[in-house]
């Protein structure tokens, strides 16, 4: 399954690509919303090899997810890795420079079930692609805007 959206942002591609990349700033946001996020690897490793354990409540059961930095393009873009409860999913952001003051962002998100369990919790979710496409595409322009106000 996969689900993509591309948006405009008003801030030089560097300047998005800089504040994309700013990892800690993740970190805080998920902690601030009660997930509980350990770095597995640290900054100093390089780019590449960077991972976060990550732990939360969805749906009222526990959850666990593993995600994993894959590839880190300075400025072009960032794509992760990650899989949880037998659920692999990658997240693929690419970043193309309008003018000098303007970039396109385009994040396309592929999840992939892989044990039956797994399938069949993704069975509703395939069902109602076309309302998930709307709040995936929803979700990354309110991104954008924080990217942009952030810019």
């Amino acid at each position: 399954m996969e689900f993509s959206a591309t948006e405009d942002i008003d801030a030089p591609m560097e300047r998005v690509f800089e504040l994309l990349s700013d990892f800690d700033h993740y970190e805080r946001q998920a902690i601030r919303r009660g997930i509980d996020v350990r770095r597995i690897s640290a900054a100093s490793s390089g780019p590449l090899g960077r991972a976060w354990d990550a732990r939360f409540d969805l749906r009222g059961r526990p959850r666990e997810l593993r995600l994993d930095l894959v590839r880190e393009e300075t400025p072009q873009g960032l794509t992760f890795a990650a899989v949880s409860n037998g659920i692999s999913a990658s997240m693929e952001i690419d970043l193309i420079a309008l003018s000098s003051r303007r970039t396109r962002m385009t994040a396309v998100l592929k999840v992939e079930p892989r044990t039956f369990s797994a399938r069949l919790m993704l069975q509703p979710v395939r069902l109602g692609q076309r309302k998930m496409t709307r709040r995936y595409r929803q979700r990354v322009g309110e991104f954008a805007k924080l990217l942009e106000g952030r810019a």
